[in-house]
């Protein structure tokens, strides 16, 4: 879905004319722009399959580590800690953004509106349109479809989540029940 079609999406429920560009003069639009900016990074926030970059990345000789581009949260393994400071990997346990060794990282990174999933896109102008249109209108039953569409789409878009995730047996509870009874 491209920017401009998310931003009449939200025009339309408040009864607006659509815009043709993106870099219109109209107020409502740039309002829904930025909303759309919200919660597009709120969502990419909280870790998707196609956001989540896992890598083990190494000290430079000054001992520093550059973390990913455009990384709105980065997290290592049970007990690290990581932030960006400066431009750098700063952990948190240590108070350094000094490494001597490779660093495991996980990052949810921050990508344009275009470069989302398909669902993904249509949650966040569903949810920009109910948000336009309650504070615009009021709650009635147009702001309760508009909110039930966003959820819609949200559950498909958990859904193709749940498909992309790398799932193991060995860390399930079943799996240690029937694998302790086999040795017994």
């Amino acid at each position: 879905m491209q920017l401009l079609e998310a931003i009449n999406i939200s025009l339309r429920a408040i009864g607006e004319s659509e815009v043709v560009s993106e870099s219109t003069s109209n107020p409502t639009a740039g309002i829904i722009k930025s909303a759309i900016t919200q919660h597009r990074r709120s969502l990419l926030a909280t870790g998707w399959w196609f956001n989540t970059v896992e890598q083990t990345i190494t000290p430079t000789a000054d001992n520093r580590i550059t973390p990913p581009s455009a990384a709105l949260a980065i997290y290592g393994q049970t007990g690290n800690k990581f932030a960006v400071r400066d431009g750098w990997l700063y952990d948190l346990m240590t108070q350094s953004n000094r490494f001597t060794e490779p660093t495991y990282i996980k990052a949810y990174i921050d990508y344009e509106f275009e470069d989302l999933p398909e669902y993904a896109a249509q949650y966040i102008a569903n949810r920009v349109a109910a948000e336009t249109y309650r504070n615009d209108i009021g709650v009635d039953s147009n702001f309760q479809s508009l909110t039930s569409d966003s959820e819609e789409c949200y559950s498909l878009l958990f859904r193709e989540h749940t498909r992309n995730q790398a799932r193991s047996t060995v860390q399930s509870r079943r799996f240690r029940k029937v694998n302790s009874a086999r040795f017994c």
